[in-house]
């Protein structure tokens, strides 16, 4: 395939089961929701990270949560069992993706448009099949680390000083 694929960290960072959503939303109760996308594209991409605050928390707390998760998987990798979880997940979606006409046409027109084959699901399902923890961690630092960041924090009219800048942003080394 010509693009990079990187669905996984949507998984492994903000799903409600991921450490990162664990983190935020129960275990800190620094955010009310987290989400994230990924917008591959046939020569780039763009992963979108979305955390909603809880009343009166400081986006520089959440920044420093998602910088310290972001290096924990660059540093350490992820699980066996996280990586599991993603690939049921990766799976199940793909599947439930073709749960009707329109779908399967986008599918077909999706896979014939970035590999040139419209018949590429069995072959994309074996390349997450084939994902390792190593793998992942590789991606992650090749990908997270160093990268730069576009930000926006959006703040109550006449707040301005809570918001990010590159000063109070944190990095991931």
């Amino acid at each position: 395939m010509t693009r990079r694929s990187t669905r996984s960290p949507t998984l492994l960072l903000a799903a409600k089961s991921s450490r990162l959503y664990r983190t935020l939303v129960y275990e800190k109760q620094l955010a009310q929701d987290v989400r994230m996308s990924n917008q591959s594209q046939k020569l780039d991409g763009m992963i979108q990270l979305v955390v909603t605050a809880k009343p009166g928390v400081l986006p520089s707390d959440i920044d420093a949560e998602i910088t310290r998760a972001l290096a924990t998987v660059i540093a350490s990798g992820v699980t066996d069992r996280e990586l599991t979880r993603v690939k049921n997940g990766m799976r199940a979606s793909m599947l439930d993706g073709l749960a009707n006409v329109s779908s399967k046409a986008f599918r077909l027109s999706y896979y014939n448009y970035f590999t040139g084959n419209p018949d590429y699901l069995a072959q994309d399902l074996a390349r997450y099949d084939a994902l390792t923890p190593a793998a992942v961690q590789h991606a992650a630092r090749t990908y997270l680390a160093g990268t730069p960041r576009v930000v926006l924090t959006i703040v109550p009219e006449g707040k301005t000083s809570l918001a990010l800048t590159s000063a109070t942003l944190g990095g991931i080394k």
